[in-house]
């Protein structure tokens, strides 16, 4: 007599199959949400540290850091790194950093530490790039830093314009006129909202107050 063997029937394996399948689809959204929250809670800590920053070197200074492009001598990456960057984050404005012995440039972290580092942009697709970062008017008045946010539009202008000057109203016109659209003589900012959906448009941003 032969002695019959036990096992999972075909019905029985897909039904296994089928439930890790919906636990899957349950998890993994939830997952990224809160993966992006938390980038999100970590730019907003950045940014507060970087405002405790630029206030500080405005007070030994009487002005705020100069601002360059990537592109530009004294931006985001070395010259070694411009290469592997996408163009619409060589293209931001962000704060100058000192690129060699001979350049006596102040910034943010020397020959005075106001901060130890310029925090990376934990949005930014390019590795090592930095939040964006400009400067109101001639005199340097006001400032506005910002992250690319969710939507991670690195190879585009972004949701801020790439201008290098932040006009005066840009908090009225960011909050009260949201929009995409930037004109040439206007920078209007789009904010990113998590009410709008996790991963919705706009960027993480934060302004003098």
């Amino acid at each position: 007599m032969l002695k019959r063997l036990k096992g999972f029937t075909l019905i029985e394996l897909l039904i296994v199959v089928a439930i890790i399948a919906i636990l899957a689809a349950i998890a993994v959204p939830n997952f990224l949400e809160a993966q992006t929250r938390s980038k999100v809670s970590r730019v907003r800590a950045d940014q507060r540290s970087l405002a405790t920053a630029l206030e500080a070197y405005y007070i030994d200074n009487n002005n705020f850091p100069a601002v360059a492009t990537s592109d530009a001598s004294g931006g985001h990456f070395g010259s070694n790194e411009l290469s592997t960057a996408s163009p619409g984050l060589r293209a931001m404005p962000s704060f100058r950093r000192k690129e060699n012995n001979g350049d006596m440039l102040h910034t943010l972290t020397t020959p005075v530490a106001f901060i130890t580092s310029i925090f990376p942009d934990p949005f930014a697709d390019t590795r090592g790039g930095a939040f964006s970062y400009s400067v109101n008017g001639p005199f340097g008045q006001g400032w506005v830093v910002w992250s690319f946010g969710p939507d991670t539009d690195e190879t585009t202008s972004g949701d801020l314009s790439l201008q290098t000057t932040i006009p005066e109203h840009f908090v009225e016109d960011t909050v009260y006129n949201p929009t995409n659209t930037v004109p040439s003589d206007l920078l209007v900012g789009f904010s990113y909202d998590p009410t709008n959906g996790t991963t919705s448009n706009g960027d993480v941003w934060r302004v003098k107050q």
